[in-house]
């Protein structure tokens, strides 16, 4: 049909405008769905108990994943964030260049304490780094630990099997 409509365009004003009313049409629902998915990147979610608070986080348990992390992100849902996974647990060394949205991160120890919590300004290349290896990171908007009731030395435990077994699927 869309050919026909090309084919007959010289002579059919309705034909043009048909058509660039079916690719508006077209662009704003496949944009709709590549920018969701542009968004979360595509990474599997999981919900984690923070405090008084729950938080829907991506999981970036690669490298590639844990290099992209939030960047290029314009904006995230007030209770979402992003967990990263170091199997085993590593020194990290975290920053903001590319990322758009203030950051909170907490550095947590494998044994499941807070060593560490940064406010992170946008774009910045300013670095990030506990003292010790930690098992998991997890960026939130800036803020949102504050009103969760997180501080340094809370012991939150991540389950270590559920986030890698939703980070396969």
């Amino acid at each position: 049909m869309v050919l026909k409509m090309i084919h007959g365009l010289k002579t059919n004003s309705r034909g043009i405008i048909l058509l660039l009313f079916i690719l508006a049409i077209l662009g704003v629902c496949c944009g709709a769905e590549a920018g969701d998915g542009a968004d979360s990147n595509g990474l599997p979610t999981i919900d984690l108990k923070i405090g008084s608070k729950t938080l829907t986080a991506e999981i970036a348990s690669t490298s590639e994943e844990r290099r992209v992390g939030l960047m290029n992100r314009k904006s995230m849902p007030e209770d979402h964030g992003m967990i990263f996974v170091f199997d085993p647990p590593e020194k990290v060394n975290f920053w903001m260049k590319n990322t758009y949205i203030p950051l909170s991160a907490a550095f947590i120890s494998e044994d499941g304490i807070v060593v560490k919590k940064a406010d992170m300004e946008p774009l910045s290349e300013k670095h990030y780094s506990p003292d010790v290896p930690v098992q998991f990171v997890i960026e939130v908007n800036q803020g949102w630990f504050k009103t969760a009731g997180l501080r340094v030395g809370s012991r939150i435990k991540p389950d270590l099997d559920e986030i890698m077994e939703a980070a396969e699927k």
